[in-house]
This record gives C-alpha cells, structure tokens and sequence, in this order.
C-alpha cells in the first residue's frame, strides 16, 4: 500500500475531537493537521501501516501523523547528509515535544470539563435526592398516623371483646353450676331409688346400679363436653372451672360407690 492510496480524509474521532477541543496556534500548522500534503507525496512507502503501528505502541493518532509526515519527508528528500538527518530528527523529536505538550492541555481541558459535568450531575443528584427523602418521610408520616389511627380501633376492638368474653364466663359458669346441683339432685335420688330396689331385692339391685353408673357416666361425659367447647376462648377460666367441677363429680362418685357398696355388703 502506498501513500496515494490512503483515503483524502481525516477520521471522524479526530475531527470530533478537532472540534470540541482545537489545538492551539503553534501546533495548528504542524504536520499532523497537513493530512492532504501526505496524499501527494509519490513514495512507496506504508503510512496507514506506519500510523498504526505508532498508534498499537502508544502514540496517539496526531502524533503518529505527525511522525508518519516526518517520515515520507526524509523519504522523499534528496539531502542525505548526517548532518541534515541530524536536523529532521531533532526537528521531528521537537515536533513531538510540542504534539505532546498540545495533547496534554487537551486532556487538562478535558479533566475540566468532565469535572465540571460531574459536580453538576451530583448536585442535580443531591437534589432529586433530597426531594425524594421529603417525598418519602410526608408518606412515611402519612401511613404512620393511619397506622395509630387503626390501633386504636383495634385496642377499641379487643377491649369490646374481653369485656363480652368475661360476660360469656361468668353466664357460663352460673350455667354450669346450675347444671351441676341438678345433675347432684338427680344423682341422689337415683341413689335413694337404688338403696330402695336393694332392699327388695339384691339382684336386681345389682342390675340397677350397674344401669345407674353407666347413666352417671354418660351425664359427665356431656358435662366434660360442654365444658370443652368453652375452653378455647377462655381457657383458663374453664380450666378452673372444669378442674373444680371434677373434683366435685369424683367426690359425688367416691360418695355414690361408698353408699352403693355400704348397701352391697348390706
């Protein structure tokens, strides 16, 4: 590939950069910016190849043109002195010096400028931010007050409860006291029928009892259970109440067994 064949344009990164950034005087007229002075030169030598072999090894694309013009102009150049090569070397190191002076200001410019987009980025942040932290705490404040408001009425709620509850135990336990002295009456006379039914006869005395007991135990056990449908609302209380109404069915029991079995040996 020769020079001729390179296309007669600038990269469109280097004349995005030209543009939001140019270089200062001194470098304006260097090299790097004669693209079109390259295209003209007939000499069969790589520079597309040459600028990006500079480029791979670090230089930056002004600065590779820069070097690929000094180049092609020795190239094509018909004094071949060491003294004259002497002189475009130090010419070309100078040139060098002075790219990488312009490219350094381009890159403070270019600090500056980020830097300034980003503190404005963060204000603008910061204040969204704070708007939304006042946004947040109003609804915050908002479901708060709902929420105590709806406490209340649940404490309300929960008061009105107990209080309908402690009612229900207190009906419950004159109910079940009530049903106790019944069933304790009825318990006795069915143990005056017995005592009677032994005195006339012991069989069938026998027979009676054995009716009687299984009676009785039907009767406690629909006791036990209507105090079981209570427990779960008030367990406590009917626990109480329960443990109280056992102790009494048992001792009517042991009373009952003791008479039964005073007639028995009788």
């Amino acid at each position: 590939m020769i020079v001729n064949a390179i296309p007669n344009r600038l990269p469109a990164e280097t004349r995005r950069r030209k543009a939001k950034f140019p270089l200062p005087a001194a470098i304006a007229s260097g090299p790097g910016l004669r693209y079109n002075a390259l295209m003209t030169i007939a000499a069969a030598f790589d520079t597309h190849r040459f600028i990006q072999s500079l480029i791979k090894s670090g230089f930056t694309e002004q600065q590779a043109e820069a070097l690929a013009y000094e180049q092609v102009s020795l190239l094509n150049s018909n004094l071949v002195t060491a003294e004259d090569l002497e002189k475009s070397r130090l010419a070309t190191e100078q040139r060098m010096v002075e790219i990488r002076h312009a490219t350094e200001v381009q890159i403070a410019e270019l600090r500056s400028f980020t830097e300034a987009q980003v503190a404005e980025s963060r204000n603008s942040a910061e204040s969204q931010i704070a708007e939304s932290r006042n946004s947040t705490e109003a609804r915050i404040a908002e479901s708060r007050n709902s929420a105590e408001a709806r406490i209340a009425e649940v404490k309300a709620e929960v008061e009105r409860t107990r209080l309908a509850t402690e009612a229900q135990i207190a009906e419950l336990r004159s109910s079940t006291e009530a049903q106790i002295a019944e069933h304790r009456r009825a318990t006795e006379a069915q143990i005056a029928e017995v005592k009677a039914e032994v005195e006339r006869a012991r069989l069938a005395t026998e027979a009676q009892i054995a009716e009687h007991r299984r009676a009785t135990e039907a009767q406690i056990a629909e006791v036990k259970a209507e105090v079981e449908k209570t427990r779960l609302a008030t367990e406590a209380q009917i626990s109480e109440l329960r443990h109280s109404s056992a102790e009494e069915m048992a001792k009517h029991r042991q009373e009952s067994a003791a008479e039964m079995a005073k007639h028995r040996q009788e």
